[in-house]
């Protein structure tokens, strides 16, 4: 399957990292399957199959209504933003996908994350390709590398934005 990219989103380099793990395409897919586990604790929904929806709702600093819109086991896994509401990123993220592309390599896998249509043009660039790279690091790397995973929760919203940089409003 594959994802509905508009030209704006492809026009432009996005942000993308890639990273390894000692784990199979199958665990990372499933791992990253579960944004509530390493992205956001405040999750509601289901980010696994094609059609799933869900809202990342982080009070007073990020909200975003997703659909999976591609799914291949071990293989990809893709978020369309359907919806977004911030002061600092009203638009920002409608319409742009977030990939999850995983390759078997050196007896793991390589995960290449990309949030499609994230470019240096929008005004929110810099503090969220910042808040993905925490995001990553803490989060979805830790949970692939035998690490504990720390998502955003209620208790470490005011902590994770003042690490990223970002505007609570």
């Amino acid at each position: 399957m594959s994802t509905h990219l508009t030209h704006a989103a492809t026009s432009r380099p996005s942000y993308n990292t890639t990273f390894h793990a000692p784990v199979t395409p199958e665990q990372a897919l499933a791992a990253a399957a579960e944004p509530r586990a390493w992205w956001v604790a405040m999750i509601e929904g289901s980010a696994e199959g094609v059609g799933d929806r869900f809202v990342v709702d982080v009070p007073g600093l990020h909200h975003a209504e997703l659909v999976v819109t591609a799914a291949e086991p071990g293989r990809l896994l893709a978020w369309t933003v359907e919806r977004s509401d911030h002061a600092h990123e009203i638009e920002d993220w409608v319409g742009t996908v977030i990939s999850f592309a995983i390759t078997p390599a050196d007896g793991g896998s390589e995960i290449t994350v990309t949030h499609h249509g994230l470019h240096p043009g929008l005004e929110c660039h810099e503090v969220c390709s910042t808040a993905w790279d925490h995001h990553l690091d803490v989060g979805l790397r830790a949970l692939l590398t035998g690490g504990v995973a720390a998502p955003i929760t209620p208790e470490s919203v005011d902590a994770v934005a003042d690490r990223v940089g970002a505007t609570r409003g």
